[in-house]
């Protein structure tokens, strides 16, 4: 290498030098140095969201009820009550290939799916707190666990006459 590499050809580079002096001229001098006045940033009050995942598990129909209610607990009830019992109530009844949505917290959303072997699939859509521990745990509760979308959930009733 002859440290040239990654700069550019020497159009770029000449071009480079004439912005760059151009800016120190008018703007004055080490203008686009990092600690120049004005180029602050002001981080008070800033929030980082972490973008929205998908995870899909497969676990037996039990092992649902068990981490809702281990979730709620690390959460400290930041869960819908109604909605986690609602959803239990509902992954019982699930007959093959009958899908069940709801929305577990302002973050947090799951699809329930049953399957033919008497599993079901959930599909855990969200971010925050409380998907993280929802992820936590079907991590270690659930037969298999993978990343990515299968279906979009639809925050509905299912079909086959599940409303």
């Amino acid at each position: 290498m002859n440290g040239e590499e990654g700069r550019g050809g020497p159009f770029k580079r000449l071009a480079t030098w004439i912005a760059e002096g151009i800016a120190n001229f008018l703007l004055g001098k080490d203008v686009l140095a990092p600690d120049h006045e004005g180029t602050e940033i002001d981080w008070d009050g800033v929030e980082f969201q972490k973008p929205r995942r998908t995870i899909v598990a497969v676990m037996p129909r039990m092992q649902l009820e068990l981490a809702l209610t281990a979730t709620q607990r690390r959460v400290e009830n930041a869960l819908d009550e109604e909605s986690c019992r609602e959803f239990i109530k509902r992954a019982k009844l699930l007959k093959e290939e009958q899908s069940y949505a709801a929305k577990l917290s302002e973050d947090c959303s799951m699809t329930l799916t049953g399957r033919n072997d008497g599993d079901l699939e959930a599909e855990v859509n969200g971010a925050g707190a409380e998907f993280d521990a929802l992820c936590d745990e079907l991590w270690g509760r659930s037969k298999e666990v993978r990343e990515g979308a299968g279906k979009t959930p639809s925050l509905s009733a299912g079909k086959n006459g599940l409303s």
